[in-house]
């Protein structure tokens, strides 16, 4: 069957999208990944095609405006995102329509769930999700995206609703000029509301050892555990663990990873000298992100940089790590059993940070409060026996869970056999029309 996965927004956003494509790939489906031209290597090495998409969003959180998204959080961050979306709005229109030329089914993830859906609706092609972040309406937790902890259920509904409707502000006028030009009415149900009421197939690509499942998602919505990329994959896209850092690695106890090349580092002087203070007051090593210290010279003896590296390779020969909290790094340096301190700055980091804490596998800072004192607090919390214990025990657990994204492929294989479109498919013609 021909499938396109719909993958935009940031490295963690995309790559869950490329691990499920291989995996189809693998089951003879005809796979499509429409995404920006940088993850080439990493469809290529799927075995699916790339359909070229026009936006960059980490190039846009880099600059200024980014940043700016970065610290407001919240719903206002994701209105901005709609926002910046929408400035590529007639592009998306065309390389969209590119993309799902000939398709059967169409994929989308948290930022392209409502292009599916449109394209379901016109096309009559079945839709689903693959959610990477806890986004799924559901009470047993709250949004990601937003700041306060868990509360009840009806309060934990609420802030889905917040967040969605924040995110809808960004993008409605776009959907429903795409609508037009697709031969559809403009309004109608949400994209959401389209989903729940096919019983479309939604992939929450969570690990239930460190989220459990909610009571109140559907069969429709399995909880696969957590997915990874294949390691061909990475190799191919050159991320194999270089030898001088093998090496390095070797000549003494393993390291804490200190992933800091996703955090918005202002002054990397300053935090290459917290970094480099805190690990020798504490008598660890430390191996660091090089994204941001590229031109800080040469580092102190126990410090070692390391540039874009497979982490299943990298993590299980660390001590403990240190990130933003990412759902794809948070993954792999819990999966290897590693005490994490999370350093959130945006999206479902929060979120993550705030679990690692409540199950004792770590520590959490927001990065706009880093310094040397939080980070030395943080870090040692990390190493603390009894942190460490429990984070072996968690990634054991989910390490016996297996790869998700094979669950994934089964479940979209499953689906497929019945499968329907959202939506009535009556404007189909038009809508094939419209892209001649």
């Amino acid at each position: 069957m021909r499938i396109t996965l719909l993958a935009l927004g940031t490295r963690g956003d995309v790559w869950p999208q490329i691990a499920l494509a291989s995996h189809l790939v693998d089951r003879d489906h005809d796979v499509t990944v429409a995404t920006t031209v940088g993850f080439a290597p990493l469809v290529a090495g799927s075995g699916a095609r790339l359909a070229p998409m026009p936006t960059d969003l980490t190039t846009f959180l880099a600059g200024d405006k980014g940043q700016a998204v970065l610290r407001s959080g919240g719903p206002r961050a994701v209105e901005a995102m709609g926002t910046y979306y929408s400035g590529f709005s007639d592009a998306l229109d065309a390389a969209t329509l590119t993309a799902v030329e000939g398709a059967e089914a169409v994929f989308g993830n948290q930022i392209t769930f409502e292009r599916a859906a449109v394209v379901s609706e016109a096309l009559g092609i079945p839709a689903g999700i693959a959610w990477p972040m806890p986004l799924g309406p559901t009470g047993a937790y709250p949004s990601a995206m937003l700041e306060p902890g868990f509360g009840g259920a009806r309060v934990n509904l609420l802030s889905h609703r917040l967040v969605y409707a924040g995110w809808q502000l960004g993008v409605r006028s776009d959907l429903r000029a795409f609508r037009r030009r697709l031969g559809l009415a403009p309004g109608g149900p949400s994209g959401l509301r389209r989903y729940a009421a096919a019983r479309a197939l939604q992939l929450h690509a969570f690990s239930p050892s460190l989220l459990p499942r909610p009571t109140d998602l559907g069969p429709e919505q399995p909880m696969t555990g957590l997915w990874q990329l294949p390691a061909r994959i990475r190799e191919g896209a050159g991320e194999a663990v270089p030898a001088a850092v093998d090496a390095w690695i070797d000549e003494g106890p393993p390291p804490v990873y200190l992933g800091l090349g996703s955090m918005p580092v202002p002054d990397t002087q300053r935090m290459l000298a917290d970094v480099a203070a805190v690990t020798s007051e504490l008598g660890v090593r430390g191996l660091i992100d090089a994204t941001w210290c590229a031109d800080a010279g040469p580092l102190p003896g126990h410090l070692h940089a390391v540039g874009s590296t497979d982490h299943d390779l990298l993590l299980p020969r660390c001590r403990a790590a240190v990130h933003h909290g990412g759902h794809g790094t948070l993954a792999a340096g819990l999966r290897a059993g590693l005490p994490t301190l999370v350093c959130s700055v945006f999206a479902d980091q929060p979120f993550w940070g705030r679990r690692v804490e409540r199950l004792g596998v770590g520590a959490h800072v927001r990065f706009r409060k880093l310094d040397r004192a939080t980070l030395r607090t943080g870090l040692a919390r990390v190493l603390e026996p009894a942190t460490a214990r429990r984070a072996t025990q968690l990634g054991a657990a989910i390490r016996a869970e297996g790869d998700g994204t094979v669950r994934a492929a089964t479940a979209v294989d499953d689906w497929l056999v019945t499968a329907m479109p959202l939506g009535r498919a009556a404007a189909a013609p038009r809508a094939l029309a419209a892209r001649s």
